[in-house]
């Protein structure tokens, strides 16, 4: 839209100096009919300066003609274009905005589906917390954050539908394969690495688990570690664009933060897509998703503890009665 507003501009500018050499030629047309009108008086022969009137007449009429033309074409006919356009845009802008706001309250809700007791008989809040613990971390954080994997196009304003959306998280709790085998050893549950909530792109297997912590990392896959490790250490958004393979990719991350803190990290959330302009807005955007993801973790890890430390409890406690 802008360059079609661009093109109009240049346009009109053209025309605009068309009219003063219109002008000029105009002036010049009519003193030379005066001129040839004058001599056919005094002329013998006055032949030549009728035809020179008449061609001239023509031509001077021609230019009143294009000059009327000209008149028909409002010289702020481009502001006004752009200002229809902007105003669509700033409607388009309010209704994802709009939508963005009911994906947020649909997380929440979410969280607080699985965090909030209030209202719940013991049998509800128990059944909700084994399912929660049961889960591993993909499943839950998949029905959690669902609003933003599966809007990822409208929330990028991006002309691209396929995404690859993925998190490193660093020491999470797994819920044990098998919670009768007991005792359970809590530090064999713990996992680090890069997992893949959504991959269109199929960006897996060239990203891998250990990204991060592998020894030998180049090309592309060393500049998208770059960037991730520059989102958790500081805690913050990062935007980067990378060439895989001849494509240019863009790579948006935002650590997450770690419950009640303002600095550290317990992860980032990625997303990745074919290159598109950054949205001025969607460090904000991503910023809010991280802290709810946030209070996911801790919730996944307290949940999976507990009833780890539970299991052992009572496995000690049949032992020690035996």
């Amino acid at each position: 839209m802008e360059n079609l507003v661009i093109k109009l501009t240049r346009l009109l500018k053209t025309l605009r100096t068309s009219l003063l050499l219109l002008k000029f030629f105009e002036i010049v047309f009519v003193i030379g009919i005066g001129i040839a009108t004058n001599k056919m008086t005094g002329d013998n022969n006055p032949s030549g300066w009728i035809w020179l009137t008449v061609i001239l007449s023509l031509l001077y009429t021609l230019i009143a003609i294009l000059q009327v033309s000209s008149l028909l074409i409002p010289e702020t006919y481009a502001d006004d274009l752009r200002a229809h356009f902007e105003l669509q845009e700033t409607k388009l802008e309010l209704s994802r905005r709009t939508e963005i706001y009911g994906y947020v309250a649909d997380a929440i809700g979410s969280l607080n589906e699985q965090t909030c007791n209030l209202n719940r008989t013991q049998e509800e809040i128990e059944a909700i917390q084994d399912s929660f613990c049961s889960n591993d971390l993909i499943s839950n954080l998949s029905g959690s954050i669902n609003p933003l994997i599966e809007n990822s196009k409208y929330i990028f304003k991006s002309s691209h539908s396929l995404f690859t959306v993925g998190m490193y998280v660093e020491n999470f709790l797994v819920p044990p394969s098998d919670w009768n085998n007991l005792p359970i050893d809590v530090n064999s549950c713990y996992d680090s690495g890069i997992f893949f909530l959504k991959d269109d792109l199929n960006m897996s297997d060239f990203i891998g688990k250990g990204l991060l912590t592998e020894t030998q990392v180049n090309g592309a896959r060393l500049k998208i570690r770059h960037s991730l490790e520059a989102a958790f250490n500081n805690c913050h958004y990062d935007y980067v664009v990378v060439e895989i393979e001849g494509a240019h990719y863009s790579i948006f991350s935002i650590g997450i933060p770690m419950v009640c803190e303002n600095g550290d990290s317990n992860g980032v959330l990625f997303f990745i897509t074919k290159k598109i302009d950054e949205p001025s807005d969607i460090s904000n955007i991503l910023k809010v998703f991280s802290k709810i993801i946030s209070n996911l973790l801790s919730r996944q890890f307290e949940c999976v503890f507990s009833r780890i430390e539970t299991a052992n409890k009572r496995y000690n406690e049949r032992n020690a009665a035996s």
